[in-house]
């Protein structure tokens, strides 16, 4: 028991992580972007209301924490949702809170 409890004790607190990533509105409308296919860094930067500086600094986060990946092809860098669970949980938001904007 007590080692079960532990096993859920670690997956709360990566659970909480990647919440708290996805949180900030302007990462999670570029996680809403991706969550329709890989996009190219242009791409997210002509759809963002960002500085092209801060979506960097976004990229680089949800990069960091696992939520995204890059690939590089010649000199663009497209990116997509890496973990599936976060088409999941995306789907589900916009379930719950977008349906009356289609």
């Amino acid at each position: 028991m007590i080692a079960e409890n532990h096993d859920f004790v670690v997956i709360a607190a990566d659970v909480a992580k990647t919440l708290k990533t996805m949180g900030h509105p302007d990462r999670l409308l570029v996680l809403c972007y991706l969550s329709e296919g890989e996009l190219g860094a242009g791409e997210l930067a002509d759809r963002s209301v960002l500085s092209f500086s801060a979506l960097s600094q976004h990229l680089a986060m949800m990069r960091k924490s696992g939520l995204i990946q890059t690939r590089r092809e010649g000199q663009n860098i497209y990116y997509s949702i890496k973990d599936p669970s976060i088409l999941k949980i995306l789907k589900a938001l916009k379930e719950t809170y977008c349906n009356n904007l289609y």
